[in-house]
């Protein structure tokens, strides 16, 4: 049994407005011929009835033209400040980072520090060096995410071909940054974990 597909409201709505475009378009042009064959005020009124029924669908076409960039719009917006919030985190990562780093440094330099607890922070520092590096190559990924769709905006605006292109770097962009992302805020915590442990010890 075949996957049923969903289609697009807006698919739909265009769907059934480009038949009545059809229909009403059809009857006008008969219309127009019956007023030519039989002149007189009854095909002069259906004549008029379907120029104005014309001119409510083609309102109907704008509304939906509009209705849509209105939507696309909220959504590009959305995403936008998807993607601010994303690489805020992820500069907040590397700033919490440094610091714990630079904490544990601290922590190096005292001469009662056991060899075991010396080792979890060495252990610590390096996780947590590795989130700051995860976390700037996820920040170039999200910087390289919003210039893809710039310049998949650019080729739609000038009409220039490489819109696949386009869309099929945006998924490798889309799962790269999933990846990347995902091992930076796990080296964070592990990194942040070991470094409370560290010093939930006492050294």
């Amino acid at each position: 049994m075949g996957r049923r597909e969903s289609k697009n409201p807006y698919a739909t709505k265009l769907d059934h407005i480009t038949q009545r475009y059809i229909e009403v378009k059809e009857k006008r042009q008969k219309a127009k011929l019956e007023q030519i064959k039989n002149p007189g005020q009854k095909a002069e009124k259906d004549l008029s009835d379907l120029r104005l029924e014309f001119t409510k669908v083609e309102h109907d076409l704008d509304d939906l033209a509009n209705e849509v960039r209105a939507d696309t719009a909220t959504l590009r917006r959305a995403i936008e400040e998807a993607q601010r919030l994303l690489y805020d985190w992820h500069k907040h990562i590397s700033t919490l980072s440094v610091a714990t780093i630079a904490g544990l440094v601290t922590l190096l330099r005292l001469e009662n520090l056991n060899g075991t607890a010396r080792e979890d922070v060495t252990s610590a520092s390096m996780f947590l060096l590795a989130a700051v590096l995860l976390s700037i190559f996820s920040m170039l990924i999200i910087a390289m995410q919003i210039l893809d769709k710039s310049i998949g905006r650019y080729r739609k605006t000038t009409s220039e071909t490489g819109g696949s292109s386009t869309r099929w770097t945006a998924q490798i962009l889309h799962w790269a940054y999933f990846l990347v992302g995902a091992a930076s805020a796990g080296t964070f915590v592990y990194g942040v974990m070991s470094a409370v442990r560290v010093v939930a010890s006492g050294f």
